[in-house]
């Protein structure tokens, strides 16, 4: 009898005190992927993601400079994005996998995303969703490079776990390149269904 009450009063704590937070760039930012997720998941999540935020500081608030603002809130999971933008204001470099590109990316994801995982991990985030990238006209080349990458880069890493949408025939909105309100929902359920994969308690 104890020991079971140990045990619902152990998962009780840890349902309680675990705390998400999103971080990254438009995938999230003035999206409806919080909203859905919080839907699903019955629980708050708070939202740090900038529109324009990039790995690489810029005009907006870096994505590892929103990771600084909100680690001592001590999340245990943290669902983000990155990458997007930095390929984005390379857009001449990077139409076509060229090695410039592929160089640009390296710089971007290995040294800046694996450093920030890193951190992540040493100040005990139990787990990171990293939301990777749909494809996009003439870019599919660009986004298998940078998504092998950070592929590789959670692999390596206990608590981090990569979705994937780049299955998704993603419905894109004016610009081309955001999703609709239909393509977010997708992201969220991509999002989702790596959460549920993996028994992460947001």
């Amino acid at each position: 009898m104890y020991i079971k009450a140990f045990l619902y009063l152990s998962i009780l704590f840890k349902i309680v005190s675990a705390k998400t937070i999103i971080i990254g760039d438009s995938m999230f930012a003035e999206s409806p992927v919080k909203q859905h997720l919080e839907n699903w998941c019955n629980c708050n999540i708070d939202n740090y993601a900038k529109v324009g935020a990039s790995l690489e500081e810029g005009w907006i608030e870096s994505i590892p400079c929103q990771y600084n603002d909100i680690k001592e809130l001590c999340p245990t999971t943290i669902i983000m994005d990155g990458g997007g933008n930095d390929v984005m204001s390379h857009i001449n470099e990077c139409r076509q996998l060229t090695e410039q590109c592929k160089i640009l990316i390296d710089n971007v994801i290995i040294n800046i995303a694996n450093s920030l995982i890193t951190e992540m991990n040493n100040n005990n985030v139990h787990n990171i969703v990293y939301l990777g990238f749909y494809y996009l006209q003439n870019l599919n080349e660009v986004i298998d490079y940078g998504s092998e990458k950070i592929l590789s880069i959670c692999n390596n890493t206990n608590n981090c776990y990569f979705s994937d949408p780049r299955n998704i025939s993603m419905p894109l909105g004016w610009d081309g390149v955001h999703p609709t309100s239909e393509g977010f929902e997708l992201l969220a359920h991509n999002i989702w269904n790596t959460i549920q994969d993996n028994n992460i308690i947001l």
